[in-house]
């Protein structure tokens, strides 16, 4: 979906959004994600992440019950 947008430096990402393989692949300048779920909903979307979206991993993530820190 957003394979490649390297101008791409922030997201919100809804709950139940499906994150397929690559879908943000090369988003190299991606830093800042809003995701509307809890943190705890977002450690199990990291945990079954499709692979080729290793930003997720590295993006400050801020969730509705705070910021998220990687167990």
């Amino acid at each position: 979906m957003f394979q490649g947008c390297s101008g791409l430096t922030s997201a919100t990402i809804l709950i139940g959004f499906p994150i397929g393989k690559n879908t943000f692949s090369g988003c190299t300048n991606l830093t800042t994600i809003t995701y509307t779920g809890t943190t705890t909903e977002w450690d199990a979307v990291i945990s079954g992440l499709a692979s080729g979206n290793d930003v997720l991993k590295t993006a400050t993530i801020t969730c509705s019950d705070g910021v998220y820190t990687a167990s």
